[in-house]
């Protein structure tokens, strides 16, 4: 019931012009539409208010903005290590990786592999929601629990394993370990 009413909500939403919450707050400023109107906004916004900026939206350069593409991973992985209070060369000497690559990374040039996204998320002992957000920033793969190599890393992250006991996990489960083969 929660989600039909939910659901009318948007239609209403969208129908009315607005982009109002389906939760019932207050109207947000209104938008002439302009891809400018939306710019850097993305990480406040729900998946519905996305859907209903696109809807409304009469041009295709929305698609282009970070309304939809989001926050770039060179800015998350920046905010990632500020919020965690590491620097670059810390973190890149925590996770194994040369220093040229991983200033690549850093910098948006190169996109890292999941497995250095994977290090990157229990080196900075990342929940389970932002392991997943940090895969999805990193375009990778989400942890799958049907997946056993997955299965387990969700098991070290929510038991708040390092790197090394995860690691030792992955072997002893006779599973390939992050690091090596």
């Amino acid at each position: 019931m929660r989600d039909k009413n939910r659901s009318d909500s948007i239609r209403a939403n969208r129908a009315n012009g607005n982009r109002q919450e389906a939760h019932g707050s207050a109207p947000a400023q209104q938008n002439t539409g302009d891809v400018k109107d939306y710019q850097g906004e993305a990480e406040m916004r729900s998946t519905s208010e996305i859907i209903n900026i696109i809807m409304q939206s009469e041009s295709v350069d929305i698609l282009n903005s970070d309304v939809v593409q989001g926050i770039s991973f060179a800015d998350y992985i920046d905010a990632l290590i500020k919020k965690h209070g590491m620097s670059k060369v810390q973190l890149l000497d925590g996770i194994c990786v040369e220093r040229s690559y991983g200033y690549q990374i850093m910098n948006g040039r190169r996109m890292p592999t999941r497995i250095i996204l994977l290090r990157i998320a229990i080196l900075l002992h990342l929940d389970l929601k932002e392991t997943q957000r940090l895969l999805s920033v990193g375009r990778k793969e989400a942890l799958y629990p049907k997946n056993r190599f997955d299965a387990i890393l969700i098991f070290a992250i929510g038991h708040d394993y390092d790197l090394h006991q995860t690691e030792e996990l992955l072997v002893s489960m006779g599973e390939k370990p992050l690091f090596g083969d």
